[in-house]
Order: structure tokens, then sequence, then C-alpha cells
């Protein structure tokens, strides 16, 4: 194969070989796909030497399996067909397994972006009037995306997600989805807003709090209300000038527009920190559990649960650069059995 690369395929893509899919990854379908198409001349030419050079039953058999892997034009059309619906689902999960930046703000602009590329590949298959089977796993694909939006629309952190990515706001969701559920997300914000506000402005102590009321004349304390009552004005404005669209981040840059914006946003920027935090899938969770096995191997197998988890997470954080400038080792010693 690796020679009738060199030989028929353009000279970019010389260095390529094929690749074999796993039934358990989807992408690696995708990637095969794509692979073949690159290498299109060469996969042609390999088919077709199939039955070169044998003879008897051997003949016979390449014949059969040269009849089975034989690709026409439609069938070579057929695939990059299929390609192009899935690459949007592969750009999709590059862009969720990102593991230094907020994925949960995402999830409902990709659901949008895949519910329009499979409109569009669902209309322009009935154009074609082909690849029947296509357009009936398009159609169910979109049912099945319906039901996990709606689940996604469910989940009040997804929603308060997708208000506090800076590009997108209460204007995206107004744009994109009803008004009901604008309305929604914009309430969930204010009572999150509205809990941060008094746990920020909290007194240390209600008792020392009522008596120094107690102890100011009544004229006092009317104008102490009064500043309080200005100080919430205030903090709601910060709400105001989110909601309509003040320092627009044009970048995409979320965790660093908060970061440059936590002065102007400050309690916003604190609810910004908690809920971006939160991931909107389990590809992390996952590799955290499949780097395990380095930890909890055969040679230590009797390790606790709590120990081996502690492990682990300590060894992602440390990965993550969460432990740079910590002197591990001050105040430890070495233990010498011979000192």
């Amino acid at each position: 194969m690796r020679h009738l690369v060199r030989q028929l395929c353009d000279k970019e893509y010389q260095h390529l070989t094929l690749i074999k899919s796993m039934p358990i990854r989807w992408n690696t379908t995708f990637a095969e796909i794509s692979r073949g198409i690159l290498l299109r001349p060469a996969v042609n030419q390999l088919i077709e030497q199939l039955t070169c050079n044998v003879t008897g039953k051997q003949k016979d058999a390449a014949s059969k399996l040269k009849r089975e892997c034989h690709l026409s034009p439609t069938d070579w059309d057929s695939l990059s067909h299929i390609a192009t619906i899935l690459s949007e689902f592969n750009d999709t999960t590059i862009e969720l397994s990102k593991s230094k930046e907020p994925t949960i703000c995402k999830i409902l602009p990709i659901y949008k972006t895949i519910e329009t590329h499979l409109q569009t590949q669902i209309q322009r298959t009935n154009i074609d009037g082909d690849h029947a089977n296509v357009k009936v796993g398009l159609q169910a694909g979109l049912a099945k995306l319906k039901r996990h939006s709606d689940k996604a629309l469910a989940s009040k952190y997804i929603l308060l997600g997708a208000v506090l990515h800076p590009s997108f706001r209460l204007r995206w969701l107004e744009m994109n989805y009803t008004q009901s559920v604008a309305d929604r997300a914009k309430k969930l914000l204010e009572e999150i807003f509205t809990q941060y506000k008094e746990s920020s402005g909290a007194a240390p102590s209600q008792p020392a709090a009522t008596i120094l009321n107690l102890s100011k004349s009544f004229f006092d304390r009317v104008i102490a209300t009064m500043s309080d009552s200005n100080e919430l004005i205030d903090a709601f404005k910060e709400l105001e000038m989110y909601f309509n669209g003040s320092y627009p981040c044009v970048d995409g840059n979320v965790l660093l527009w908060w970061k440059n914006h936590c002065l102007i946003f400050p309690i916003l920027s604190r609810i910004a920190r908690d809920i971006l935090a939160i991931p909107g899938v389990s590809v992390s969770v996952e590799r955290l559990f499949s780097s395990s096995k380095h930890t909890v191997s055969d040679t230590r197998s009797s390790l606790h649960a709590i120990s081996a988890s502690k492990s682990i997470v300590t060894k992602d954080w440390l990965k993550r650069g969460l432990g740079d400038g910590v002197a591990y080792l001050d105040g430890a010693s070495i233990w010498n059995k011979y000192d």
C-alpha cells in the first residue's frame, strides 16, 4: 500500500496510510472515511490488484473479495457525503474535549449548530434524491438531538453557562429559542446574582449588626437604609450592563474576558467562576478514570479507594500546573536507618 500511495497520490498525502476504525469510537469511522478519500487512487488500485498473481481457489477468493470491496464513483460520492455530515460531529467532539476551556457555555450553541447542519444535509439529500438510508439516519439523528436539547434546556446550569458566555448573553437565546427560554435564563441569573450579592455583603454576625443599628439615632438608621438601597441599585446596574451587551467579547476567550472585566462585573465574575468550572461533558472525568490504571496497578492493588482517589486527582492537578511554586519538601526529612 505504501508504494501505491507514493506513486498515485498527491505529494502532500504521500506520507499517509489508511486508518482502521474502531466500533467503540465513532470518530474513527470519520477518520477512516476521510483518509480513504484522500488516498482514493491508491485504494482503487489496491482493490484492482487483488486478483493479480493468484490462481485456483485463491483467485476465486480474491475475485469475491474484489467484488465486495469495489468502490464505484457513486460509492465514493456517498462516502464524501457521509464525511461531510460527520465532519461537524468531529469538530464538536474536539471542541468539547478541550481541557483548558469551559465547555458548559458551549452546549446550547453547539446543539443549535448541529441542528442547523442536520437540517441542511436533509434538504440537500432531498434535492439529490439519492442516499435514502442516509436521509433516514439524518432524520433519526435530528430527533435524538431534539431530545438532548430539551434535556439541556431543562438544566439551569447549562442555561446559566450560555448566558455567562460574554459573546452570547441573553441576546443569543432570544434569537435562537423562544422568549420564555430567555426569560427563564434571565430569572435564574437574577436569582443567583441576588444570592451572591447577599453573601458578599453579609455582616459578620447578626447580633453585632443589631446592636450597631440600635445605637444609632432614628434618622441615622433611615440614611443607612437609603445607602443600602443605593448599593443594591448599583449592584443590579451591573446585571443591566451585562444584559445590554456592554463590553462585547470579540475573540471568544471566555476566561480571559471575565478576568479582564472582573472589576466592572465583580459579582457576575464570581458567578461565572463557579458556573463555568462545571464540565459540560464527561470527557475530562473519563480521561481521569482511564488514567487510574497507572496508579492502581497490579503492584499497588492494596490501595484503598480514598487513597487512590486522592493520588489520581492530585496527579491531575499537578499536570495542570496547580502545584507550580509549591515547596513540597519543606519540613520533610528522609529517614536513613544507618544514621
